[in-house]
């Protein structure tokens, strides 16, 4: 799942920021959970990008929520910041 939140925010960082200076990726092992963040440093283009808004983060953000993680994504300074944690206990929403 790391691999696929890192894979979506790049992609969106090429589609909608080109002109970003910096791209950073983060990986956190914590205890029970993995963190991913993925910020850029501007250069979003106030148009969209020229493409159709489509429905990777909220498909993404489904995903992380079905294994009982969180995902957030928005305007960070100039740029754009998406971070996730994900569960490391295997648990999913609705288990008991």
């Amino acid at each position: 799942m790391a691999h696929r939140i890192v894979v979506e925010a790049l992609t969106n960082v090429r589609r909608h920021a080109p002109e970003a200076d910096t791209v950073t990726v983060e990986l956190t092992d914590e205890s029970s959970a993995l963190s991913v963040t993925v910020t850029d440093a501007g250069g979003r283009r106030s148009d969209g990008g020229g493409r159709a808004s489509g429905f990777g983060l909220a498909g993404l953000t489904q995903r992380v929520e079905a294994i009982g993680g969180t995902l957030t994504a928005g305007p960070q300074g100039d740029g754009w910041r998406l971070a996730a944690t994900l569960p490391l206990t295997g648990t999913r929403r609705g288990d008991t």
